[in-house]
């Protein structure tokens, strides 16, 4: 049996993380929207019960991601992520992710 191989079933869990802004951001493979949005998801899924306000702040993500199905956004000064269909803010992963979004129809 290899090691992708199992008999049980397996989840396999994970998250991408920037180790080196600058070259990401020299990078073509990525614009600076891409490089905020992955800072801030990596934030969020570390530690999913911690607010982490001054981790979010500094980012400008205009491409909203998706997380517990709302679609999440925000800009540069603003300690929080919103959700572009419900208008909710959040802080937290956990507070993300319990809170279903009763965002508007077509969104």
């Amino acid at each position: 049996m290899s090691d992708t191989e199992t008999n049980s079933p397996v989840v396999v869990t994970g998250w991408t993380e920037v180790a080196d802004r600058e070259a990401a951001l020299n990078a073509p493979r990525w614009d600076p929207v891409d490089v905020d949005t992955i800072a801030v998801r990596a934030a969020l899924s570390e530690s999913a019960s911690t607010p982490i306000p001054d981790r979010i702040r500094p980012r400008t993500v205009t491409r909203p991601f998706v997380v517990g199905k709302h679609r999440l956004e925000t800009e540069p000064g603003e300690p929080f992520v919103r959700c572009t269909a419900c208008g909710c803010r959040f802080r937290s992963k956990d507070a993300i992710t319990s809170r279903g979004c009763r965002g508007r129809s077509g969104r």
